[in-house]
This record gives C-alpha cells, structure tokens and sequence, in this order.
C-alpha cells in the first residue's frame, strides 16, 4: 500500500502539473509554469542540501577550548551499570560496567556515575582489576555530557545535537563534538512518509565516526 500511495502521490502532482501548463496562456507563462513545477518540490531541497546545512557544518565536529588530565577523573551523566561484552578468541561474554574501558582502555584514574537516587558509584583499577564502589563522595572534576539537542536558526527541517566535557564545578565547557542534520524538503518529508523507514535526512558527519571516542581522546591527556 505504501508504494501504490507513493506512485498516486507522484502521478497526481504530474498530472496536475500538465494541467496548469496547458491552462496557462502564452508561450512564456507556459515556461514560467514548467519552472514552478519542477522547482516548487525541488527547491528548498536543493537549498537545504547545498546551503544551509553546510553553512551548520562548519560548527560541527569536534572543539577543543582546553585540555584536561585523566588523573583528575570524569563523571558520567548515568548510572555505571553492569553490562555484557565480548571478549577474547575465541570470543566470550564476560559481565562489566559501563564506562569500564575508559579506565581499562582509555587510562582514566577513575570515572564516576550519577543515578536518579542520587548514589554516586566510582570504578577504579586496583591490582589490574576493576574495581566498583557504591555512595562515594564524588571528587571528578569533569563530567561527561551525553547528546543533547542544540537549536538552530534555520527551522524545524534542521536539527543540531551535541556533546561534551565540562568542568563539574563551574559548568564551563571544555570540548564539545556537534552534528547537524537536515531532514529534507517538503515533498521528500511528505513522500517519505509512504515508506516504512520515513523520510531520509544527510548530516554533516559520517556514521562510523565514533564521536564519544574522539571527544574524551582528543581533550584529556
């Protein structure tokens, strides 16, 4: 049903595109009518992909504004939760915590968790192992922002979210990593609408870029 809505949606704008230019008097109405056809659902497409989104990539990607030490520990903006993950070959499933490879893999002296009860859990390496700790007094003088969305000046078509690190106790920022996206012209939303997977939007980035990893490698040392 969703390709025969889609085939009656394209066949209705062509038909009723023939018809005003056939209605149209003189030969330069007709060709100011065949102009207004073809860009009536094409324009703000055109104008999206190839203006105004890459206008708002140029504040994508990652910043940096100062450079943080891993000693000083970071905060994550959850709850360090156990988790599963693979491990070894051949591989297997061995229970952790999330956050767990920043100390082990990334060299964090210790990363914090916050919860909605208000405990303050902490893991740490002790001895090579991972250590977890449950309503510590928290010491991180950083904490980890996950995606948030940002506004921007361009509408409901253009959407912008970013993370980032900042100082715990004065809120200022220290790095950030923002991406912005644009979800189409008015006829591809609509169109788009038909199809089980909905309108396709582009963004400024690639997919397979792991943001986070990024973010924490490129502003501690």
């Amino acid at each position: 049903m969703a390709g025969l809505g889609f085939l009656i949606a394209i066949s209705l704008y062509v038909a009723l595109g023939i018809f005003v230019v056939w209605r149209t008097p003189k030969a330069w109405g007709k060709a100011l009518a065949v102009a207004a056809v073809i860009l009536l659902p094409t324009a703000d497409a055109w104008w999206g992909r190839n203006v105004t989104l890459p206008e708002l990539c140029k504040d994508a990607g990652l910043k940096v504004f100062k450079k943080a030490s891993k000693q000083d520990g970071m905060m994550v903006d959850d709850a360090l939760s156990a988790t599963y993950k693979w491990t070894g070959q051949p591989s297997v499933r061995v229970l952790g915590y999330f956050g767990e490879e920043w100390i082990t893999q990334d060299g964090f002296s210790f990363v914090e968790g916050r919860t909605y009860d208000g405990d303050t859990p902490r893991l740490s390496l002790v001895d090579g192992k991972v250590l977890r700790e449950s309503k510590v007094t928290p010491k991180a003088k950083y904490v980890f922002v996950g995606w948030k969305e940002i506004p921007t000046a361009f509408g409901k078509n253009f959407g912008g979210s970013e993370m980032r690190i900042e100082d715990r106790q004065t809120g200022e920022v220290i790095s950030q990593y923002r991406r912005y996206g644009f979800r189409g012209g008015w006829a591809e939303r609509f169109l788009g609408g038909f199809a089980d997977s909905g309108p396709q939007g582009v963004g400024c980035t690639s997919s397979s870029v792991n943001e986070s990893a990024v973010l924490r490698q490129k502003t501690f040392e």
